[in-house]
């Protein structure tokens, strides 16, 4: 998997992020043997949605998104995909 993909596309998400769910208080990168782990924590905000974890398979094959609202987990894994792609 390409980092500076994933670079692009978690900025990508702490865009969309700010603009609509109130401001990103921090970001967290980990990178296991098997996935790297993306943990994104908001600040309080009207829809109260405070962590949004994205776990990314090695490869980049397999994508997963938790964010407690399913429509934002939906975006948000379908955005990633396209970043994710290439050319």
């Amino acid at each position: 998997m390409n980092e500076d993909r994933l670079t692009q596309a978690l900025s990508r998400i702490i865009q969309i992020l700010n603009n609509e769910y109130g401001k990103v208080a921090y970001t967290l990168i980990k990178k296991g043997v098997k996935n790297i782990t993306i943990i994104i924590k908001l600040e309080k905000n009207i829809s109260d949605i405070r962590t949004v974890k994205i776990k990314v398979s090695g490869d980049g094959s397999k994508i997963r998104v938790y964010t407690g609202a399913t429509s934002l987990d939906l975006r948000l894994k379908r955005l990633l995909m396209e970043l994710m792609k290439g050319d």
